[in-house]
């Protein structure tokens, strides 16, 4: 047969009452204070640096398939009056946005401009440098 076994109950230790502080205020000593100099934080970007390239003077004409977005970039490469923009020395980031800023290339139905710039500059940007319609500054 199975004995039942009686659990001991378990001794409750009594904490020990705390002593008090009777030191004054005034009587502590404090070291004195020094300035401390922080620095400012530095801003982390995630973003690659941009490649700056020069147009060659290649025209939209020369060459097969064409999509509407590239030839409306070379367009802009060759049509863009803003006194910035230098066909020269340009990135392609500054191209897509003055493209669209001055009517060049048209993203009627996009719901985020931003990220559809970057897709453009991303996916046209190895086919305009292997076409030779531009070449790289750096």
């Amino acid at each position: 047969m199975a004995t039942a076994k009686t659990k001991a109950a378990p001794t409750a230790k009594k904490a020990a009452p705390r002593k008090s502080v009777t030191k004054s205020v005034s009587k502590i000593k404090t070291a004195p204070v020094t300035a401390l100099e922080i620095p400012a934080p530095i801003a982390k970007t995630r973003k690659r640096t941009a490649h700056k390239f020069s147009y060659t003077g290649k025209l939209a004409a020369d060459t097969r398939p064409q999509t509407p977005q590239f030839v409306a970039l070379i367009h802009a490469m060759q049509d863009i009056e803003d006194p910035t923009f230098d066909s020269k020395d340009f990135d392609l980031h500054t191209l897509v946005n003055l493209a669209v800023k001055e009517g060049i290339l048209e993203m009627k139905h996009t719901k985020k401009p931003e990220q559809q710039k970057t897709r453009i500059v991303n996916y046209y940007r190895q086919r305009l440098v292997d076409e030779g319609y531009v070449t790289r500054c750096n």
